[in-house]
Parts: structure tokens; C-alpha cells; sequence
């Protein structure tokens, strides 16, 4: 059985500038999965935090209907050739329905499914996913930075094929 406890809130820095809170957390259960999605979206991005929100929900959703089957699939490249496909054309109709551009929903996402006793974790860009194994706090995935120390790859990035981890 899993507690969830989800916060996110807007700096202040963000409050100075009118600038709505970019991270989004979202928690399912669902089909006897448990998924938990953060998204951190991006500054020098508009529209983020709605990007955020409709990544870490969307791939909560794809993960507790799809999780043996992506779990079981040898192909990983495959798996994350559907995620981000799946992702993108999410974005690209909030992209439509809000007029901006697909780099204005840009954010990270970092996800932890768990069925089982099996696990699947995705993450894309920088922060990091950890987990506790005999009482003592463990790194499961690092950050990914871009090119440059201060930058990060994005769910909207071209490159997010070859950056984005899959770990099961």
C-alpha cells in the first residue's frame, strides 16, 4: 500500500513575476499499478506548466494500462519511441488548442511505475529519481544536462530519443 503526498510551489521568484508554479507531480493507481510523474517545466517557456500537467498525467495513465507490456518488451528503443510519440502528440494538440508553439509546453519528466514488485522508470532532463534500500537513500537515475551545464533536455527536445532513460 502507498501513501502519496504531492506538493508544488511557486517561487519567489515566480510570485515577483506573476510567473505561475512550472512543477507539476501527479500520482495514480490504477490496474494495480502505482505511478508517480514529476515534470519541472522550463523557464524560458511560456505555456510549462501546462506542458507538465498534461505529461505527467498522460504518461500516468499510459503506464498503468500499458505496464506489462512495456515491462515485458525487449526493445526499449521501441518503448520510448511510443512514449515520447505518444507524449508529443499530446503536446502538439495543446500546442493547437492553446496557438503557441510546442516549445512553449516544454518541460522534464521524471516517472516511477511499480506492479508487482516490477518496476519502470523514465526520466528526461535534469533532477533525480531515488529510492531507499535498507534504510539508506539510493540513486536509481542522475540528471541528464544538455550541451551546457545550466541546460537540461526536454520532453519537446529534438534529442530526447537518445537522452531520455528507461530503467526496468
Amino acid at each position: 500500500m502507498w501513501n502519496a503526498i504531492q506538493c508544488a510551489v511557486q517561487g519567489r521568484g515566480h510570485i515577483k513575476t506573476e510567473t505561475p508554479c512550472q512543477d507539476k507531480t501527479y500520482y495514480l493507481n490504477s490496474n494495480g499499478v502505482d505511478v508517480i510523474a514529476l515534470a519541472d517545466g522550463a523557464g524560458s517557456a511560456k505555456l510549462s506548466h501546462y506542458g507538465a500537467e498534461i505529461v505527467t498525467e498522460r504518461v500516468s495513465n499510459l503506464l498503468t494500462k500499458q505496464f506489462d507490456i512495456y515491462f515485458n518488451e525487449d526493445d526499449g528503443v521501441a518503448i520510448k519511441r511510443i512514449i515520447i510519440g505518444i507524449l508529443q502528440e499530446e503536446l502538439q494538440k495543446l500546442a493547437c488548442d492553446l496557438q503557441c508553439d510546442i516549445k512553449d509546453l516544454a518541460s522534464t519528466l521524471l516517472v516511477v511505475a511499480v506492479h508487482n514488485g516490477k518496476y519502470l522508470i523514465l526520466h528526461i532532463g535534469d533532477g533525480v529519481v531515488g529510492y531507499i534500500k535498507n534504510k539508506e537513500l539510493k540513486i536509481a537515475s542522475h540528471p541528464e544536462n544538455g550541451e551546457f551545464a545550466n541546460t537540461t533536455i526536454f520532453v519537446t527536445s529534438q534529442d530526447v530519443l537518445s537522452s531520455m532513460k528507461l530503467i526496468k
